[in-house]
């Protein structure tokens, strides 16, 4: 593959992550329009908010452990030429043993 195929299949893929965020932010503006018609201000509308900014923020953690933890870790034993079965246990020990 050309370095040009490359550059178009990355472009490609950008265009298609920002089209996919921008439709997720549109449906979710939505959501809190319809919900916000239906419910209003009230103690239902504030525990259904908490509710997903909690489990947004306890996903956040987990994806930024993932990233800070377990991307660099595989990518260091790879290098190492190791079998995958022996990456994947090794990186799951010193993950959740270390």
């Amino acid at each position: 593959m050309s370095l040009f195929n490359k550059k178009v299949n990355l472009q490609n893929t950008t265009f298609l992550l920002m089209f996919g965020v921008f439709i997720s932010k549109v449906f979710g503006f939505i959501r809190e329009i319809i919900f916000s018609y239906f419910y209003g201000t009230s103690a239902i509308s504030d525990a259904y908010l908490f509710s997903l900014t909690f489990s947004t923020i306890i996903i956040g953690f987990i994806g930024i452990g993932f990233n800070t933890g377990f991307i660099p870790m595989y990518n260091k034993i790879k290098k190492m030429k190791v079998k995958k079965e022996q990456i994947t246990l090794q990186i799951i020990f010193l993950l959740f043993f270390a």
